[in-house]
Parts: structure tokens; C-alpha cells; sequence
């Protein structure tokens, strides 16, 4: 992972203003720290951010698929074991509105595949 570190790293800022996320804490326990240079609105900046430049991005093993098959990119998987848990939230007026539960299913079943 230290390779990596030592490479400029474009991302997407985090949610609520935050100034690392959860792969920055995971770092911090092997004593690394990512060096960013580049922040983008969106993963669909990133191809073009990494276009012509030296940056690496940091993103889900999906995304990096899709930015792979558009743009003359590497993917490579992160030299560490980094998994993450997603949650979702909802009020409990609508936990049995049929609409909302069939939107709730839609999102596992799409996050398991």
C-alpha cells in the first residue's frame, strides 16, 4: 500500500464536508495517508481527471469497471482487505408503505449483485 500513498490521489470529497472517509482511517492504522491532489464533484469526473496524468482514484470495484471499459485506465484492487457495511435509513411512517418497500428491495438487490 505504501507505493500507492506515495502516488497523487484524485477523489470525490466526502459526504456532509468531511475531510477523509473510511479508507483514510483504515490507512491511519498501517500509519499511511493519502496524498490528494484532485478533488472531483463526481465519479464521472474521474476518467477524465485520470486522463493524461499520473493520479490514481480510489473508487468501488464497480465503478472502476465502468470507467475501465470507457477510458484507457489500469484497475488494479487495493493491496488491502477493505470492505465496507451500507446501511439504509427510513422513517417509520413508511415502513410499510408498499412503494417504499419495493424501493428498499430494489436497492439490496442491486447492491448484492
Amino acid at each position: 500500500m505504501r507505493p500507492q500513498c506515495r502516488l497523487s490521489d484524485a477523489r470525490q470529497p466526502q459526504p456532509r464536508g468531511a475531510a477523509t472517509g473510511a479508507l483514510d482511517r483504515v490507512l491511519v492504522d498501517f500509519g499511511l495517508k493519502r496524498r490528494t491532489t484532485l478533488l472531483v464533484a463526481t465519479y464521472l469526473a474521474v476518467p477524465a481527471a485520470l486522463a493524461g496524468s499520473d493520479l490514481v482514484a480510489t473508487v468501488p470495484r464497480r465503478v472502476a469497471e465502468l470507467i475501465a471499459a470507457t477510458a484507457r485506465v489500469a484497475v488494479t484492487p487495493l493491496p488491502i482487505d477493505f470492505a465496507l457495511t451500507v446501511s439504509m435509513a427510513w422513517h417509520r411512517r413508511a415502513a410499510t408503505d408498499p412503494a417504499q418497500s419495493w424501493f428498499r428491495s430494489l436497492l439490496i438487490e442491486a447492491a448484492a449483485a
